[in-house]
C-alpha cells in the first residue's frame, strides 16, 4: 500500500505540473521506481532473514512476508501504471459537486497562488490649462477603460447578534435558530 501511496503521489505531482495523463504516469515511474524496488528488496531482505531462525513457525512467518512484498511491489510496479494509463484522464475527474466539497490539500506548498502582478507604472497626466474640466485622462476621470472601480470599504460587516434569554424549540427539544455569541 504505501509503495503504490509514493508511486500515484509521484504520478499527480506530475500531472498537477501540467503534464498529460500518459506522460506523468511515466514521468512518475520513472522517478519512484528505483526507490520502490530498493524498498522492496530491503524488505524481503528482512523478512528473508527470519528463514534462519530455528522456529518453524517464524520461518514460515519469513517466507510468507517475502512473498508477499515481492508480490504487492511487483503489482505495484506494473499493475497500477497500466490502470492509470488505461482510464487516462478519468483518473483525475471529479464530479463538479465532490470538487466544491473536498478541501484542497497541498502538502508540499508548491501549488501556491502566483504573486500579484505589479501594479502598472502612474502614467503622465496631460497639464489641464486654466480652470475647466478635468482633462479626459485627469485624475478624476476614474479607472481605464475595462477596469471595475476598486472598492472603498474592505473590512467585512459585523454579525447581528441575537440575544435572546430563551431558544424557540420545534417541539421534540431541538433548538430552531442558534445565535452568534
Amino acid at each position: 500500500m504505501d509503495y503504490e501511496v509514493f508511486l500515484v503521489s509521484q504520478i499527480a505531482q506530475h500531472h498537477a505540473a501540467g503534464e498529460p495523463p500518459r506522460q506523468a504516469v511515466r514521468s512518475g515511474v520513472a522517478s519512484s521506481a528505483k526507490v520502490i524496488a530498493a524498498a522492496a528488496i530491503i524488505m524481503i531482505s528482512v523478512f528473508g532473514s527470519f528463514i534462519l531462525n530455528g522456529d518453524p513457525t517464524i520461518k514460515q512467518f519469513g517466507v510468507g512476508l517475502s512473498v508477499a512484498v515481492l508480490l504487492a511491489s511487483a503489482m505495484v510496479l506494473s499493475l497500477a501504471p497500466a490502470m492509470l494509463t488505461l482510464f487516462g484522464r478519468a483518473v483525475w475527474w471529479l464530479p463538479g459537486w465532490l470538487a466544491r466539497l473536498l478541501p484542497h490539500v497541498d502538502i508540499e506548498g508548491e501549488s501556491e497562488a502566483p504573486p500579484p502582478p505589479p501594479a502598472p507604472a502612474p502614467q503622465p497626466q496631460a497639464a489641464t490649462a486654466g480652470p475647466g474640466p478635468p482633462a479626459a485622462n485627469g485624475p478624476s476621470a476614474g479607472p481605464p477603460a475595462g477596469q471595475a472601480t476598486p472598492p472603498t470599504d474592505t473590512w467585512p460587516k459585523p454579525s447581528t447578534r441575537i440575544h435572546e434569554t430563551t431558544y424557540p424549540t420545534d417541539g421534540n427539544g431541538r433548538v430552531e435558530r442558534v445565535p452568534d455569541e
